[in-house]
């Protein structure tokens, strides 16, 4: 009789909850009943190019304040999280995995960034720094350490103000030049205190599994990772083809093995030569130093200083990298199933990270996948090859999803079903104009 009556009340507790969410949404929906009529009351086919102007910037308004409560809610959801009370924000955001993907990962890293930024909080609440700003704002906070990431909070109102006037594309570059002026008056020491900080622990445990713990400053971290990902890259491409098209190994242990034949030498007996570095600069930097419009950091966005280029380059052929043009072979047809290494240049040259917005997996760690699938007479050409990480790889060929690419690079996803999920369009790059 206890547990009945314990049941009972606990069936009772749900439903008070569930009406008093009820209750506090209230205004909510009624305010979207009365959106929805309104938008379809419009006549959208007679509006005048000044009418389309206006109402895009309803449209703005509306989605900003839409971001706003969606990092408002991501944020309760990751308290939640942290309590114990649900498992992710994924799963009472999205629990029927209706919403586009990303959206719920762009809002929790939101939360995240504004979690211990008041400045930035505020302007986000205000609807002074748009979301997609943020976003930009939080990936470079999280690159930053030390010093660097105390002088960047310290930049922070300044960022608001741009944010403010400033296109996406002239923040981008705004924010390019403060991270410049900061390694200018702390990278020195903050790239010879991360070097007095690099260690190599060893231990095992009980049950016999060995494990490192490896630390290493920016500069040896990029030899490291131009080694390791060019044999990553190798191992993936063989074990798919050793398996029909399958990929038996995770990414971490692709990561393992990679590590281990070129500790025992493996590297060195199946891909002679040196590894290949991607490093993005431009002329002026390379040869002056920083300026305001620098571009100087490793293929998985890491900077580096032009002292640190330039010792990289002291051993290292300079490949310049023109897409579209005539020196490089871009496009291979069927003569390879794979990217070549001036493609995947090549792609680098445009993409930071996995093509698919949001998802922010660094390119190195990409693969480069055909939009138009080899085995469907696909080719290996350029036009039709972007990078995608390991979760949307599986994606699309584990679950039917599929991509299409544009000549102008947006790209598109759909669903199994053919219906599309969402648009996806390259960051591109903005190289700083040669100094006279």
């Amino acid at each position: 009789m206890i547990a009945t009556i314990g049941e009972r009340t606990a069936h009772g507790a749900v439903r008070v909850a569930a009406d008093s969410a009820s209750v506090a949404l209230a205004p909510i929906d009624a305010a979207l009943d009365v959106l929805d009529g309104a938008l379809d009351g419009l006549t959208i086919e007679a509006f005048t190019p000044l009418a389309l102007r206006r109402a895009g910037e309803r449209a703005r308004r509306a989605r900003a304040r839409i971001d706003r409560f969606d990092a408002a809610l991501a944020a309760r959801a990751r308290a939640l999280t942290v309590a114990g009370a649900v498992k992710d924000a994924t799963s009472v955001l999205d629990p029927e995995g209706r919403r586009p993907m990303g959206d719920v990962t762009a809002a929790t890293r939101r939360a995240e960034a504004l979690s211990d930024a008041p400045v930035l909080q505020g302007a986000f609440d205000d609807g002074q720094l748009p979301a997609a700003h943020l976003d930009l704002v939080a990936r470079a906070r999280r690159q930053l350490t030390g010093t660097r990431r105390r002088a960047f909070e310290a930049a922070h109102e300044r960022l608001v103000a741009a944010a403010r006037r400033q296109s996406l594309a002239d923040f981008r570059r705004t924010l390019a030049s403060v991270i410049d002026e900061i390694d200018a008056a702390h990278g020195a020491g903050d790239v010879e205190r991360l070097r007095r900080q690099r260690s190599l622990r060893r231990w095992w445990d009980r049950d016999g599994l060995r494990h490192w713990h490896l630390a290493v400053d920016p500069e040896a971290g990029a030899r490291l990772d131009g080694a390791l990902d060019a044999q990553i890259e190798a191992l993936f491409h063989r074990d798919r083809d050793a398996n029909g098209g399958e990929v038996r190994r995770s990414s971490e242990q692709l990561a393992c093995d990679a590590l281990g034949d070129l500790v025992a030498g493996g590297h060195a007996a199946k891909r002679p030569g040196r590894a290949e570095i991607i490093v993005h600069v431009d002329h002026d930097t390379l040869r002056d130093g920083l300026h305001s419009r620098s571009i100087h950091h490793d293929n998985n966005g890491q900077p580096l200083t032009p002292a640190a280029i330039r010792r990289l380059a002291c051993d290292a052929g300079i490949i310049p990298v023109l897409l579209g043009g005539d020196t490089i072979p871009l496009d291979v047809g069927r003569e390879s199933r794979t990217a070549t290494p001036d493609q995947r240049r090549a792609l680098a040259a445009v993409y930071d990270d996995c093509a698919i917005t949001g998802c922010g997996v660094p390119y190195a760690h990409c693969q480069v996948h055909h939009t138009v699938e080899w085995n469907d007479h696909g080719f290996t050409d350029l036009e039709v090859l972007v990078p995608i990480c390991g979760k949307h790889h599986h994606l699309v060929h584990d679950h039917h999803w599929r991509m299409s690419l544009d000549p102008h690079r947006v790209l598109r996803l759909y669903r199994p079903d053919g219906t599309l999920d969402s648009i996806h369009h390259p960051v591109g790059r903005h190289p700083p104009p040669r100094s006279p």
